[in-house]
């Protein structure tokens, strides 16, 4: 087979995986907008170890602020219903959205390009079995595999259940955008000897911007609000053993305490390299402490948006849905036999997971179907909703180049497959290009070219509405 041949059956092979479903995109209503809110609590109730960190090996002893998932829905005034949730986890796998997908239109008649599912990525939640299946050094027991998957069934349950809860909550409101600011987020890439390392870098990329939707009911009464901050939710460090939602869950707890009655949805920017800073290390650092005051900047941040200029968002949006083909660079059978004698256990146990799927499959996945979403709100506002841990560069770009109207870029939505490094990230290496790729066990680094793919894959979401939906193994042999 030609090489040009064989491109275009892995191309036609992942197009049918993923399965194009092309829709009519969504019409816009000038009037008649309802909204509706919802909040539950999905703090583990068994022992559970903690995510976000390899070193965890004991369960989390006790909760110092419970976990939650909060809901917004939108009802357009012919009846269309969109959802936003937003869920105090590190992330939630390909997996199991497209099973809360899946329940939410079966429920509530409310189709994938509708639903927004955004974790807030706090490193103190509970460890499921997916996403970054080989995080932990230490690996589960037969009991703590139970646990995991029993839980995971709850928080499935109990998102779209929040989801239902929103839409008993509906009534008339209006909704408008507006910016603040936060600083507490910095850089944590730096040139060190020649090697990219993972360290504050004050000097180094940030997006310090800060957007909000406003949602009120007829009156003006604040019912809801909806905010966007770049950095990672890591001021809690690996010895910090309770569950906690870190600094996006306190800057949702003071928005709630600040308007009573109204529930704060915290979403993640692309903040993939950025931490908060101060975060935790050494004997006398509280790092609670740290992280509420940092929860209080970030809702100091909001308040500074709704004091300022805001523009009313009027109508529904119209909703994109689809993925990006995006390719990997795949080491050899060789190199990952190699590997088996590494010191270091989470580089040998992903080199004995990709043998064991070359053992059976004979081949690894060559790409990885990354979800994209547009919501565009006529010329006002642009939301764009990534999969993955996305590094800053990205939502620079495209605030620059999707146009006209403000863009709003959110990561850690819809799937957590791993880092999603820029083309300067990748040619520059380092922890986020490189090792990270191990803890999600995927069979290599993302390959040259990536970026522009993805770049080009969110216009063209936002330029050609349509809705794509992944299909299952025999209706995709069908269509082969």
């Amino acid at each position: 087979m030609s090489p040009s041949r064989g491109k275009l059956v892995v191309w036609v092979l992942c197009w049918l995986l993923t399965g194009a479903v092309w829709g009519a995109p969504t019409v816009s209503a000038e009037s008649g907008l309802k909204f509706g809110f919802g909040k539950r609590d999905v703090t583990p109730t068994e022992p559970m170890r903690l995510s976000g960190y390899s070193n965890r090996t004991e369960p989390a002893k006790d909760a110092y602020e419970k976990l939650h998932v909060r809901s917004m829905v939108l009802e357009g005034g012919k009846g269309e219903r969109h959802a936003i949730v937003s869920v105090d986890l590190l992330g939630l796998s390909a997996r199991q959205n497209a099973e809360i997908a899946k329940r939410v239109e079966a429920t509530y008649k409310i189709p994938r390009e509708r639903l927004v599912i955004s974790c807030t990525h706090t490193h103190t939640g509970p460890q499921l079995t997916e996403p970054a299946s080989n995080l932990l050094t230490v690996a589960f027991t037969e009991e703590e595999t139970k646990r995991a998957l029993a839980y995971t069934e709850r928080l499935t349950q109990e998102i779209v259940g929040a989801i239902g809860d929103g839409i008993a909550d509906l009534a008339a409101g209006k909704i408008f955008l507006g910016e603040g600011k936060a600083t507490f987020a910095m850089n944590r890439r730096k040139l060190v000897d020649g090697r990219w390392v993972m360290v504050a870098n004050p000097e180094g990329a940030v997006d310090h911007s800060l957007p909000v939707l406003k949602i009120t009911d007829e009156a003006g009464k604040i019912r809801g609000l909806i905010f966007n901050y770049a950095c990672h939710a890591t001021t809690l460090g690996p010895n910090d053993n309770q569950y906690n939602p870190d600094w996006p869950g306190f800057a949702a707890k003071f928005l709630e305490e600040s308007y009573p009655g109204a529930k704060a949805l915290s979403l993640i920017g692309c903040g993939a390299d950025a931490n908060p800073e101060p975060r935790s290390g050494g004997k006398n650092f509280d790092a609670v402490a740290t992280s509420i005051a940092h929860g209080r900047a970030a809702a100091a941040g909001v308040k500074q948006g709704l004091e300022g200029t805001l523009t009313e968002i009027k109508g529904i949006p119209v909703c994109s849905f689809g993925y990006a083909g995006i390719a990997f660079d795949l080491p050899s059978a060789e190199e990952f036999k190699q590997r088996l004698t590494d010191a270091n256990p989470t580089i040998k146990q992903h080199a004995a997971n990709m043998l064991e799927i070359l053992k059976q499959k004979r081949m690894l996945p060559s790409t990885y179907p990354l979800p994209l979403q547009t919501w565009q709100f006529g010329d006002d506002l642009t939301m764009v909703f990534m999969g993955g841990e996305v590094v800053v560069d990205y939502a620079l770009r495209l605030k620059k180049e999707l146009k006209p109207g403000y863009v709003w870029v959110s990561a850690y939505t819809n799937d957590d497959p791993g880092y999603i490094a820029s083309e300067r990230v990748r040619n520059e290496g380092g922890y986020e290009v490189d090792y990270s790729m191990y803890f999600y066990n995927q069979p290599g680094r993302w390959a040259t070219g990536t970026e522009e793919l993805i770049i080009k894959r969110i216009k063209d979401l936002k330029e050609h509405p349509q809705s794509e939906r992944p299909r299952d193994p025999e209706e995709s042999a069908k269509l082969m």
